[in-house]
Parts: C-alpha cells; sequence; structure tokens
C-alpha cells in the first residue's frame, strides 16, 4: 500500500511503500531523508521529527469489463513538525 506522510497543509513530505500502516495518532516520527544524487533525484532531504496528528484511509476498487478487479489502498498521515531546542 502506498502511504503518504503530509503536513497540516497538505503538502508531501515522503511517501513509502509498505505492507501495512506501521503508523498510530500521537506516535512521534522521527524522519531522515537523504538525496545521493541530486542530479537524478529532486527530493528535498529532511532530518525532522514530527507528531502523528491525522491518519485517513483511501480504498479504491475498480471492475473492469475484461471481468478483473483491481484494488488500491492509500494512506495518508497528517504530521505536525516538533520544533526541538
Amino acid at each position: 500500500m502506498r502511504i503518504e506522510i503530509i503536513n497540516s497543509e497538505g503538502d508531501e513530505i515522503t511517501n513509502l511503500s509498505l505492507e501495512s500502516n506501521p503508523f498510530t495518532l500521537g506516535q512521534i516520527i522521527h524522519l531522515e531523508i537523504n538525496n545521493r544524487d541530486k542530479r537524478y533525484w529532486v527530493v528535498e532531504e529532511v532530518r525532522k521529527s514530527f507528531l502523528v496528528d491525522k491518519i485517513e484511509s483511501y480504498v479504491r476498487v475498480d471492475y473492469q469489463l475484461n471481468g478483473k478487479r483491481n484494488e488500491s489502498v492509500s494512506i495518508s498521515v497528517e504530521v505536525s513538525e516538533i520544533k526541538t531546542i
């Protein structure tokens, strides 16, 4: 499933592909994102701590004409930055 970590304005901080959602409300996430090749990746580096404020799940099921069924599950984890001194 796709898990996106967003701030309270809805801007994506990062996204992950995991088997299940490991996060819970009120949990502190220490997030470190390193960009080893800035010529290839346009990813902002992050080294911050965040508090999980809200978790929402999105489920999509598509029934297709050829008899196939596709499911996708996304989790949106809204966080607020914890200011460290």
